[in-house]
């Protein structure tokens, strides 16, 4: 199993990857575009132009308000969220 984090802070954006219990792979990123609006689609498993998909299962799409920190990122990861967590949509 994997999870894969994606984590946009105003011009960075982190992608943790978690492939064994407690280690984790990290890149980030400068970003130079500034943030979409509300009213634009997220696009999971499907590219921008529409002509390229994921191969594969994805389980467990989880959106926050907020930026997690690492630590909050392998807790999370590892257990059941309802969906009532607070910053949680």
């Amino acid at each position: 199993f994997f999870h894969v984090t994606a984590v946009r802070e105003k011009d960075s954006l982190k992608v943790y990857v978690l492939y064994e219990e407690g280690k984790f792979f990290k890149a980030s990123a400068k970003l130079n575009t500034l943030t979409a609006s509300n009213n634009t689609d997220i696009l999971m498993g499907k590219s921008v132009a529409g002509t390229d998909y994921f191969k594969g299962n994805i389980d467990e799409v989880r959106i926050w308000h907020r930026a997690l920190k690492q630590e909050e990122i392998l807790i999370r990861s590892l257990m059941y969220i309802p969906g009532t967590d607070n910053g949680l949509s």
